[in-house]
């Protein structure tokens, strides 16, 4: 199914008014989001979702120096605050475990990963060997990113049900855990429409997150199945973090 110039048009305006409507409500907290980090300039659309090593390791730093404290996906329901941040990584890209894995770990913060399960084994992504490395670190939290990163709304009832629930099934299945997240490919009110949040919630989610640019709200907090993400690239990390504050 396609959607025409009108209706992508109109989308595009209530994504914008949500991300409006969110950032002058009450900040819960920032989900961070993060895909490739070797720097290497890749791209979804016309964004990149790429950022250097180097940038990644400085934000990790000085994250504690403003003042923010990085939690675990599960606490977001359990204290809100503007200082909470929650670090995520999409798709699976094998830089995450070069580069950014190693940080983490050696700074003991708590992370997650979305996983496209198609992509495991591919040039650049993810080996089983290493998914399951990563997968049984205690501070890390496995989460389904469908099978093959298709845009949920432009596929069958059918077919958005199979990527959204066997994605959850093959991942319980390979790494032995419960699989409790989803993140939706891309990721935007375009992208994903109301059908495919029901699916997520009626299988067994206990929360999902979009790619609304905004902090977390409390009505986010209240129905977690679309839950905003910050989209952290080189081009956005330099305006992340001023005068003690995220975004």
């Amino acid at each position: 199914m396609q959607i025409g110039k009108s209706t992508r048009y109109a989308l595009s305006l209530v994504q914008r008014a949500i991300e409006i409507r969110n950032r002058v409500g009450p900040d819960m907290g920032k989900v961070l989001m993060f895909h490739d980090v070797s720097g290497s300039s890749l791209e979804i659309g016309k964004g990149s979702i790429s950022i250097s090593a180097k940038n990644f390791r400085s934000l990790i730093n000085v994250l504690p120096k403003a003042g923010f404290s990085v939690l675990p996906l599960e606490r977001i329901w359990h204290e809100g605050s503007k200082y909470n941040c929650y670090i995520t990584f999409d798709d699976g890209f094998e830089s995450v475990y070069r580069e950014a894995y190693p940080v983490l770990v050696r700074q003991e913060l708590p992370f997650a990963l979305f996983i496209t399960v198609g992509f495991i084994g591919r040039t650049g992504y993810l080996t089983r060997e290493m998914l399951a490395e990563i997968s049984k670190c205690p501070l890390c939290t496995i989460g389904a990113h469908t099978l093959s990163h298709p845009i949920l709304r432009f596929e069958s009832s059918q077919s958005a049900i199979n990527e959204i629930v066997n994605s959850k099934v093959t991942l319980e299945n390979m790494l032995s855990r419960k699989i409790d997240y989803f993140a939706y490919p891309y990721g935007s009110v375009y992208a994903c429409s109301s059908r495919d949040v029901r699916i997520v919630k009626n299988c067994g989610y206990k929360g999902a997150f979009s790619t609304i640019n905004s902090h977390i709200t409390s009505r986010d907090l209240r129905a977690p199945y679309f839950i905003p993400r910050m989209n952290i690239t080189d081009y956005t990390v330099g305006r992340l973090v001023k005068n003690g504050r995220i975004g």
